[in-house]
């Protein structure tokens, strides 16, 4: 068994910024969507420009946390076991 004893906070937040861009652009084109049906142009435009960046934002923001986190606890309890195949 392997064993995930510290996780990078540098690596996953970039990870978890580019995930979550990406799903970010795909809820900015649905409000969008939503937008110019309800005749707003402006906010659709805001939906696609903001959206995507306040999910990339406050996701690396989380995701640093919670790898922080992780690697405080797992001092305390113990390193998650993954079972790898070489």
């Amino acid at each position: 068994m392997a064993k995930i004893v510290k996780v990078g906070v540098l690596s996953v937040t970039k990870i978890a910024a580019v995930y979550y861009l990406l799903i970010g652009v795909l809820y900015g084109i649905l409000l969008s969507a939503l937008a110019v049906l309800t005749g707003s142009i402006s906010q659709a435009i805001g939906f696609l420009l903001f959206t995507p960046l306040f999910f990339a934002m406050f996701g690396a923001i989380f995701a640093a946390i919670s790898v922080f986190l992780y690697n405080v606890c797992s001092g305390f309890v113990g390193p998650i076991e993954v079972e790898v195949k070489q």
